[in-house]
């Protein structure tokens, strides 16, 4: 009699067992007469034992064979032999599973054990035993999850895969390892095993005892964090002046031929007066000399040149965590003397950026801003002399995890190079992103 049928991963083949321990491989696609008596088969495995049942693993085409010996053999389907022989059941094997990588095989027995089997190193690596013996198991596509059915039971049984949450050493143990313990079993009652009531108040008192695990804020001094702020607050701040360079409109607006309803106007002690080309063009030179002398350090400013203690430049930090791209790029940009800054006020902000460097928190700002300042003040700190390049030259040390190092060059002002990829980062004062 036939004990299983299987079909391959591309329904190519199908695989067929019969009791004295034949398997067959049929082709799938045969275009002879559906009442032909004749038999064609491919290929033809006959064991020594008697089969009881088989399943297939399709994706990689191994087919798990239990006979009536109680032993598991498993046979691979495209070279037609027996890669591997599981033996340590001591009863009838009611079922198998195979995990989604077909990295492990579960084995469910009448002798109220389930094996896992490692299928690349041939060895017993958990077994775990039941009050009542497994008539069915299924392993979820995630290997999360094992639902069991058991004899007298009409319930589903889910069991959890702890090397999913927890550490789990999977030693090799000997075929005919049975643990000393059986598992119980899960119940929907109100009452334990034991039969008693559950102790409510001792499950209250655990309850208002544990208390919710609150991340560290840096794991390890000698490891790399991350700030976790959205990609848009940083990722792009070196790239603003593309960004705005695409966004602006192609053509300026056309000033219509005819004049527009609403004329531009002055007001005087008489009212208002329309205003004319002259004294708009002069009225803009005006406000142009007041914005270009009234130049003034904004709130971040006032306290970067007041930083000086670990406090001060954690405010900092936080202030540049509220601003968008656009307005980071602003007060790096003012720090510049044009701008209303000083050569002081950058040497603060290169301090500030050392700062976020050494403590290795926030590596991701610490990059963009510091790419952001290069890329802004590069020449202009290279031309203020050799003692400011010393000094950019120190806080891009490869110990800051930035593995970056400025050099002299002969062909250029000044080479930064990414030690660890060996790549020109900055050369000639242009910045370029590898």
């Amino acid at each position: 009699s036939v004990r299983g049928v299987a079909t391959d991963f591309l329904n190519l083949t199908t695989i067929t067992c019969s009791e004295n321990g034949e398997i067959l491989f049929w082709p799938f696609k045969d275009k002879r007469k559906l009442n032909s008596n004749i038999l064609e088969y491919r290929d033809k495995i006959q064991l020594e034992d008697n089969i009881s049942s088989i399943i297939l693993h399709r994706e990689s085409g191994m087919l798990s064979v239990a006979t009536d010996d109680f032993t598991v053999l498993i046979i691979d389907c495209d070279v037609k032999k027996i890669v591997r022989k599981f033996t340590g059941h001591s009863n009838k094997i009611s079922d198998m599973t195979f995990s989604a990588d077909s990295r492990w095989l579960l084995t469910a027995s009448m002798d109220c054990l389930v094996k896992v089997w490692d299928l690349p190193s041939g060895k017993l690596i958990d077994c775990f035993k039941f009050d009542s013996a497994p008539t069915s198991i299924c392993l979820s596509p995630s290997s999360e999850f094992l639902a069991t059915t058991h004899v007298n039971e009409l319930g589903i049984f889910l069991w959890s895969n702890k090397t999913l949450y927890s550490h789990v050493s999977l030693k090799q143990l000997p075929d005919d390892y049975v643990p000393s313990e059986d598992i119980k079993m899960p119940t929907t009652s109100l009452k334990s095993a034991n039969g008693t009531d559950s102790d409510d108040e001792n499950g209250e008192d655990d309850v208002n005892n544990y208390k919710n695990y609150t991340s560290p804020e840096q794991i390890d001094l000698d490891l790399v964090t991350l700030s976790l702020m959205p990609e848009s607050r940083w990722k792009n701040l070196v790239n603003l002046d593309v960004i705005r360079q695409r966004n602006k409109p192609k053509e300026p607006p056309k000033v219509p031929k005819l004049a527009p309803f609403f004329l531009p106007t002055v007001s005087n002690e008489q009212g208002f007066t329309f205003k004319t080309a002259k004294e708009s063009k002069e009225l803009n030179e005006k406000q142009a000399k007041l914005t270009s002398v009234n130049l003034f350090l904004s709130d971040f400013g006032t306290s970067l040149s007041k930083a000086k203690t670990v406090e001060d430049y954690e405010t900092l930090l936080a202030e540049l965590k509220k601003m968008g791209p656009s307005a980071i790029d602003m007060e790096v940009r003012s720090l510049s003397e044009d701008m209303g800054g000083s050569v002081e006020l950058m040497e603060r902000f290169m301090q500030f950026l050392l700062y976020l460097m050494t403590t290795r928190k926030n590596f991701e700002l610490a990059n963009s801003y510091l790419s952001l300042f290069l890329k802004v003040h590069c020449a202009h700190l290279i031309s203020l002399g050799e003692d400011n390049v010393m000094k950019v030259t120190t806080m891009l040390h490869p110990i800051t995890y930035l593995n970056k190092m400025l050099f002299d060059s002969t062909q250029g002002s000044m080479q930064l190079w990414n030690i660890k990829t060996s790549q020109l980062i900055i050369f000639l004062n242009v910045l370029i992103h590898r």
